[in-house]
């Protein structure tokens, strides 16, 4: 698990996947941010961009960041329709945050 190296047992993981698996002594924050991406059209050629979904799990799991100045910076970054759909993904995202045991 290469991906953790550096990081102290009580570090926290925040993953983008819908069947989490234990992960020794981190803690695991996780979204199926991919899915939510998809159901809301937010794609690049083809393919699910969950970058904003992300945010909003960042968000929750970590609490650096309010999700209200999420939501701020994403419609001021990309007025209309393409915020909106983004804006829906960071809060999707903020809501459907799961912790592992």
């Amino acid at each position: 698990m290469h991906f953790v190296k550096g990081l102290k047992k009580e570090g926290l993981i925040i993953a983008n996947t819908s069947s989490p698996h234990r992960l020794g002594d981190w803690r695991l924050a996780y979204v199926d941010a991919t899915r939510i991406a998809s159901e809301l059209g937010l794609k690049l050629a083809g393919l699910p961009i969950p970058n904003t979904a992300m945010l909003g799990a960042i968000s929750k799991a970590s609490g650096i960041v309010d999700i209200k100045t999420i939501v701020k910076v994403i419609r001021s970054r990309w007025p209309g329709e393409a915020g909106e759909k983004n804006v829906k993904a960071a809060l999707n995202a903020y809501d459907k945050l799961k912790f592992s045991e």
